[in-house]
């Protein structure tokens, strides 16, 4: 009985703990949203990690005209674009109204018609049908959420995935120092950042029927292309 009094003030201090974050990075992203690109760019350490793993990303992002993509916590859309200028027929989602309004602006100044919506919405509990997508792809987001969260996350990109659809998606480097200043800097400004052991990210995408079809580093994250078993 004890047992389960303390199991359950656990989850109830973890999801405090998770709402308190969801919470603070909406307001950040909503703060930072017009400027966010320029101080990517301008950031030393943010600009060449960012130049990496844009072109690690590119290089899993093998979408192809007409395939029908996610892009959660899409942020200022940099992802979602390069979906869209290969002809996909893109979605994307983020917690931060303020930050899809420069997605979506970003949209319309390249006219790109195939961005079909930018919605308000959280990984966790993702606003379309069942098996609706041939890609996901989540950059920049894990590192901020605990490892049963992530887990909850997975569960839903599995449910609006197609059976044959892939996923990309990163986790920080905990090898790679640059990691650990990014955490340091992010926690300086109350922002909590999770590093874990590759061992660990491989055995939740073990557990739920996910298999590594690729797995490189490029800056201070491990970029994976994963597929339903």
């Amino acid at each position: 009985m004890l047992g389960s009094y303390i199991n359950f003030f656990w989850i109830i201090v973890i999801m405090k703990e998770l709402k308190e974050q969801k919470r603070y990075l909406k307001r950040w992203y909503d703060k930072t949203a017009k400027r966010y690109d320029i101080w990517e760019s301008k950031e030393k350490l943010v600009s060449e990690s960012y130049k990496q793993e844009m072109g690690g990303i590119k290089k899993l992002l093998k979408v192809k005209k007409g395939d029908i993509v996610l892009d959660a916590a899409t942020g200022t859309g940099n992802y979602l674009i390069l979906m869209a200028q290969k002809g996909a027929i893109c979605y994307g989602i983020d917690i931060s109204p303020k930050i899809l309004e420069v997605a979506k602006k970003k949209a319309e100044k390249l006219n790109l018609k195939n961005v079909k919506e930018l919605k308000i919405g959280d990984a966790d509990k993702i606003p379309y049908s069942d098996k609706f997508f041939d890609w996901i792809n989540c950059v920049g987001m894990f590192e901020y959420y605990p490892i049963e969260h992530v887990k909850k996350i997975f569960l839903e990109f599995r449910r609006v995935l197609k059976n044959k659809g892939k996923i990309v998606v990163d986790f920080p480097d905990i090898n790679n120092q640059e990691a650990h200043k990014f955490r340091e800097k992010s926690e300086s400004v109350k922002t909590k950042v999770y590093l874990y052991n590759f061992k660990t990210v491989e055995k939740v995408i073990k557990d739920l029927g996910l298999k590594i079809l690729k797995k490189q580093i490029r800056g201070f994250e491990i970029q994976l292309l994963l597929q339903p078993e």
